[in-house]
């Protein structure tokens, strides 16, 4: 994200902040005050400092493309990714499916309103 839009974005999260953090006081929340300008602070550090997540995050992605041929780096570093990806993806879907293992625990809860056998009562 450029700087300006950033920089725009960060002063718009500050005045937002404020003013929900007054209004939290208005209405009783005066706890919440100094937790809402706490948030919106964070926020904009975040926005900030953890761009490279995302950056890592794509080239991860990126690599993990060009491992099955979809997708080519280029010596400069830059990536050729075919105008077409999306809809190779979803042929892929159908062509290579992914099948994921769910597992659930069944529940423990017994069912003692049904006496089923002898059954001892004190």
């Amino acid at each position: 994200m450029p700087s300006d839009v950033k920089g725009v974005l960060s002063l718009i999260t500050l005045v937002v902040a404020v003013a929900f953090a007054y209004w939290e006081r208005a209405t009783g929340n005066a706890h919440l005050f100094w937790f809402v300008i706490g948030f919106g602070i964070f926020a904009v550090i975040a926005m900030w400092v953890f761009p490279e997540a995302v950056i890592e995050v794509n080239q991860r992605r990126l690599e993990r493309l060009a491992r099955y041929n979809l997708v080519a780096k280029l010596p400069d570093g830059t990536w050729r990714v075919p105008p077409n990806l999306v809809e190779v993806l979803r042929s892929r879907e159908q062509t290579h499916p992914r099948f994921r293992l769910q597992v659930e625990r069944p529940s423990l809860h017994l069912d003692r309103s049904k006496n089923r056998g002898p059954s001892f009562e004190r």
